[in-house]
């Protein structure tokens, strides 16, 4: 078993992984790390980042090419908006 805790999204996360060697967990967490950080950075809602860039060209020009790294948050922020009947919009 192999463990390790890091920061990411404001939070302290705990990782525990079962049948892999020190050398594979290591760059399991190394790279969940680096991923999730980068969410972070990318997808924060008022810090500078790719999300903050899609709302001011949005807010300026009234239209914008979405990064595909957006893609993934935006198509299912649509789909929980649909399915919670509008209830969940977060446009």
């Amino acid at each position: 078993m192999q463990e390790q805790q890091f920061v990411a999204f404001g939070t302290l996360i705990d990782v525990t992984l079962h049948g892999v060697d020190a050398a594979q967990a290591q760059q399991a967490f190394t790279t969940l790390e680096h991923d999730l950080n980068q969410w972070h950075r990318d997808w924060h809602a008022w810090q500078p980042g790719l999300l903050t860039d899609l709302n001011r060209a949005l807010a300026t020009q009234g239209e914008a090419d979405v990064p595909a790294t957006l893609r993934p948050l935006i198509e299912g922020a649509q789909r929980l908006s649909v399915q919670s009947g509008g209830l969940f919009d977060p446009a």
